[in-house]
């Protein structure tokens, strides 16, 4: 990807989202607050893909059980018994997978 096309896509985002991610400082861009918050949410959902990815071949190899629950603006994965917790708050929701 060329740093035109990803200009390009993050200002067709900070249009989405009504606010600037970055700013200019001389030769150098900073993230604003609303860039810094992005970027927290976007670390969260590529690590929790990746855990998704990685939990679903381990079903597939006839692991345990998994499932993932979004409560009380916690994002919760839960395998067999044992429970692993993280990430960001969002919607009360919820998947199983068996």
């Amino acid at each position: 990807m060329t740093p035109h096309t990803i200009s390009g896509q993050i200002g067709i985002l900070e249009d989405d989202l009504g606010t600037p991610l970055y700013a200019k400082r001389g030769r150098n861009i900073e993230l604003t607050e609303a860039g810094k918050l992005a970027f927290g949410y976007a670390q969260d959902i590529f690590a929790l893909g990746s855990e998704l990815e990685q939990s679903v071949r381990n079903y597939q190899a006839g692991g345990r059980p998994i499932e993932f629950t979004w409560a009380q603006g916690e994002i919760v994965r839960r395998e067999g018994n044992g429970v692993s917790q993280g990430l960001r708050k969002t919607p009360k929701c919820g998947t199983r997978v068996r």
